[in-house]
């Protein structure tokens, strides 16, 4: 099973601890993200502009430290569909 769905995060907006599968993200707009994985380092990433990240399954916090809107469009793929 897949999902779809676009991903926003406004300049300085923190978006609450969550977690998601595999998924595949075409970015939109550049911008710089600090992320909290849980049991990892935090990481500092730089987003854009229009690329295509695979972003393996995690458990994060994320803020948005750029002065742009974060704006993905995310396919996300569900245990059982990978082969």
């Amino acid at each position: 099973m897949t999902s779809s769905f676009e991903e926003r995060l406004e300049p300085g907006d923190i978006r609450a601890r969550r977690s998601y599968a595999a998924r595949v993200a075409p970015v939109l707009g550049v911008t710089r993200l600090r992320q909290w994985p849980d049991r990892a380092d935090e990481v500092f990433e730089t987003q854009g502009p229009v690329t295509i990240e695979f972003d393996p399954p995690v458990i994060h916090l994320v803020k948005n430290l750029g002065d742009a809107l974060l704006l993905n469009l995310v396919l996300e793929f569900f245990p059982g569909n990978i082969p």
